[in-house]
């Protein structure tokens, strides 16, 4: 059986990068096809001025 699903995420991590802390915010979204094919988008920004931004089609197995 196929079960389609939607899953919303939001992180907040705090690393140490040599003498420096960074805290990073990420929020994304993923949703499912079917039980093993989805698309996902995901922005995440730092306290040093790094935004990434990625869409993407994922597969599990």
């Amino acid at each position: 059986m196929v079960t389609p699903s939607t899953e919303i995420s939001l992180e907040l991590a705090n690393k140490i990068v040599g003498a420096l802390t960074r805290t990073t915010l990420g929020v994304g979204a993923r949703q499912d096809f079917t039980n093993n094919f989805g698309a996902y988008i995901r922005y995440e920004a730092d306290d040093f001025g790094g935004d990434t931004a990625g869409i993407g089609l994922s597969a599990k197995f």
